[in-house]
């Protein structure tokens, strides 16, 4: 039992590290040159 839920505990931070890398490149490639061009409209 307590390996099991060290198991799942080690899956989901891995889960969750990768899930964050993803957001990450999806924020810098697409988020910020957006926002870059809303600045720079509405400056």
């Amino acid at each position: 039992m307590v390996s099991k839920i060290g198991y799942l505990i080690r899956t989901f931070k891995a889960e969750i590290s990768s899930i964050m890398k993803i957001v990450n490149q999806y924020l810098f490639e697409f988020l910020l040159p957006i926002f870059v061009c809303f600045f720079n409209g509405s400056a």
